[in-house]
């Protein structure tokens, strides 16, 4: 069973959060409104996840996140912001997090990220793939490499499709409707991707897809 420490400011927050993760089969070791009492709580707790408001009362949720990897507490953190910039999606994920959501994703949402953190996997909101996408494209020009032809190789067109909707930072269900088809079928295709690319995660394959896209190697 998953287990969680909640460090949310806000007591209503905080049950409800507790009330979500307990409903998807997780525990709720603890919760937390203060960054001071972060740290000691996670040690003592050693909780699989860590759910850490950006907003929480005190030095700020950067500053938790750096104590945290300095004390190596072994606890993965899952940071949830009201409100987003490229800023903090570079500040939170230097100082250690392994996500980033919006608190407007749905609970269920929310559940499933904990769950996906705590198998050691990073996850995003969908709205920051596009600026991940856009980084991507800055930072790199070169052309692909041999591992990435041999991956690119192994794409049917159907594949390719997909991928340029992911570099574009679209969800399953928006996947769906951009090529017709029904969400469970999308999400096989997304699937079916990560195998085939070997990307551990769907953020890394939008990543890939975006560099391939800034070298004009992938096209749909």
């Amino acid at each position: 069973m998953v287990e969680v420490v909640v460090a949310e400011g806000r007591d209503m927050a905080r049950s409800l959060f507790k009330f979500s993760f307990e409903g998807a089969g997780m525990k709720v070791v603890a919760t937390v409104g203060h960054c001071a009492d972060v740290l000691g709580l996670v040690e003592r707790e050693r909780p699989d996840v860590l759910l850490l408001d950006f907003d929480l009362p005190g030095r700020g949720a950067v500053e938790v996140l750096r104590e945290l990897r300095s004390a190596q507490a072994g606890t993965r953190t899952l940071v949830v912001a009201a409100g987003a910039t490229e800023q903090t999606l570079t500040d939170v994920f230097a100082a250690g997090a392994s996500g980033l959501m919006l608190k407007s994703c749905s609970t269920r949402e929310l559940a499933a990220s904990v769950r996906t953190v705590a198998r050691g996997k990073a996850v995003v909101s969908a709205e920051f793939i596009p600026w991940l996408v856009e980084r991507a494209g800055r930072a790199v020009r070169s052309c692909p490499g041999e591992s990435d032809r041999g991956k690119m190789d192994s794409l049917t067109f159907q594949d390719r499709r997909v991928l340029v909707l992911l570099s574009e930072g679209l969800t399953n269900n928006e996947i769906a409707l951009r090529l017709g088809v029904a969400p469970a079928t999308a999400k096989t295709y997304v699937s079916r991707l990560l195998q085939r690319t070997e990307m551990s995660n769907r953020t890394k394959l939008a990543l890939w897809a975006a560099r391939l896209e800034s070298a004009g190697a992938l096209s749909a």
